[in-house]
């Protein structure tokens, strides 16, 4: 483990390396889904200026950037938690940040439906 990151005080125990190979990935997962967020803002920050002079595209541009950036940061801080509830042998932690993500789609939804009806 690196040292200064231990979040419990109890001696880690042996876990199964296919554990936490399965969290590693999950963990990159997520940073996938923060880097597509971030892709998708920085589109739509690139590409505003090819709609009319609404302020949507902005709002959704800032909007997925910021849940990309919230998916960065959580994604490593629920690996940190899972990696030591394993070693613990403690119950696994869900996923929290299921409403924030929901709410970044809805917002990137929403507008993409808007520029698209307002070109017909």
């Amino acid at each position: 483990m690196w040292p200064g990151l231990a979040m419990c005080d109890e001696p880690e125990s042996p876990v199964d390396p296919r554990f936490v190979l399965a969290n590693e990935r999950t963990l990159l997962a997520w940073l996938r889904t923060a880097l597509a967020f971030v892709a998708i803002g920085v589109a739509l920050a690139a590409l505003r200026h090819l709609g009319s002079h609404a302020r949507w595209p902005e709002v959704a541009a800032a909007a997925s950037c910021v849940a990309g950036m919230l998916t960065a940061g959580w994604s490593y801080w629920h690996w940190r938690r899972v990696d030591v509830a394993m070693r613990s042998n403690r119950e696994l932690p869900g996923p929290t940040i299921v409403p924030v993500l929901l709410i970044g789609i809805v917002v990137i939804a929403v507008t993409g439906l808007i520029v698209v009806v307002s070109r017909l």
